[in-house]
């Protein structure tokens, strides 16, 4: 891949990540109405988020988020994002190797014909993605390099999108659809937030 398409298919992997996936059981849990507000409310502060940071770079000249707080708060400053960020990071991993571990057994137990519940299965799974493909992955210098497996992402999320689509038009009319479940917000509202979150 050439020239600013690597940006682009990389910035499209983030906006469209896997936390977007989990949307549909966000709603699940919140109806559709309440799942839409929260939606939109999340939409909306990432958006008002993104707007304060494009004004900070006009107004202080600097590029990277590091040299804002910097500009604006000063070496505590700076060091407070940089910290932030990477807890937010260790939080994003750790959340995706929960997922990782939840859904990986039974999909790995169901190609190889083996039963689910085997010891260590789940232990063994993780260790290897960790070692095999996450460990190599975060030591590239550049992550324009990443434009290939950003492509194979955004493939596989188009290919999941559409059997998401196919199942639901399946279950139309036969399943009940639910408005407002407002006891569903404090498992969806950290997955709503996440899931827009492409400028941090």
């Amino acid at each position: 891949m050439e020239g600013d398409t690597r940006w682009v298919i990389n910035l499209g992997n983030s906006i469209c990540g896997v936390s977007l996936l989990v949307l549909p059981y966000c709603f699940s849990q919140c109806g559709v109405l309440l799942g839409g507000l929260l939606l939109v409310s999340a939409a909306l502060m990432t958006l008002w988020s993104t707007q304060l940071l494009v004004d900070c770079i006009y107004e202080k000249k600097s590029i990277s988020c590091e040299g804002i707080a910097f500009a604006l708060y000063g070496r505590y400053g700076k060091l407070l994002l940089e910290v932030s960020c990477a807890l937010f990071m260790v939080g994003t991993c750790s959340a995706f190797f929960v997922i990782i571990a939840d859904l990986a057994p039974v999909v790995f137990a169901w190609v190889a014909s083996i039963p689910p519940d085997l010891p260590y299965l789940r232990i063994l799974i993780l260790f290897s993605l960790g070692v095999s493909v996450i460990f190599p992955l975060s030591l590239l210098r550049q992550l324009d390099s990443l434009s290939t497996l950003s492509t194979a992402s955004i493939g596989f999320y188009a290919w999941l999108t559409i059997q998401l689509i196919v199942y639901a038009l399946q279950k139309v009319g036969t399943t009940e659809i639910s408005l407002w479940k407002s006891a569903g917000i404090l498992h969806t509202v950290p997955i709503y937030a996440m899931s827009l979150s492409c400028h941090l």
